[in-house]
């Protein structure tokens, strides 16, 4: 029995089960878009760091590395860190 329902899309359900007193997912298998690009990474949390590789349309696996004049967070919103509060920054 079905209890609760959210539709990302017409075609793509994201349904909510209770089966047994347990509460379960079902979620589509999404597949790509023509001329997507894939990525996979892959991450290990060491007791000293962290490295992460990835791999980009299945192609060599390499070091993920971030160069210094590239962002990390993107704002949504063209406010994003400024305190409303308190005009002068």
């Amino acid at each position: 029995m079905i209890h609760k329902r959210l539709s990302l899309t017409k075609l793509s359900p994201i349904s909510f089960l209770m089966w047994k007193g347990v509460e379960n997912i079902i979620i589509p298998e999404f597949h790509g878009k023509t001329g997507a690009q894939s990525f996979e990474f892959a991450v290990d949390f060491g007791t000293s760091n962290t490295h992460i590789e990835c791999r980009k349309d299945g192609g060599k696996i390499e070091p993920f590395t971030i160069s210094e004049d590239e962002r990390m967070i993107q704002p949504m919103s063209l406010n994003y860190g400024k305190d409303s509060d308190n005009p002068v920054q």
